[in-house]
């Protein structure tokens, strides 16, 4: 049973355009305790990340993402 609510996600625009990019930045999500689950579409062309978290703080996740060497904004709802 999924528990998430639209709430409990985040969306970003990225600079994550790759899988070996998307490799690059998976220790920092998956080491993450605020972060329940996560994915990235690289075909979008915002190359979406969508973040499921308890945490509602963007600008937590864009930190995580920049440090990684990536641009990452907050999508409007």
């Amino acid at each position: 049973m999924n528990n998430s609510t639209v709430e409990d996600v985040l969306v970003f625009k990225t600079s994550i355009r790759s899988e070996n990019e998307v490799a690059k930045i998976r220790a920092f999500l998956n080491g993450d305790d605020k972060i329940r689950r996560w994915n990235i579409d690289c075909q979008d062309i915002d190359h979406v990340l969508r973040i499921e978290s308890e945490d509602h703080d963007p600008e937590y996740f864009i930190q995580i993402i920049t440090e990684a060497g990536f641009l990452c904004e907050e999508l409007p709802d």
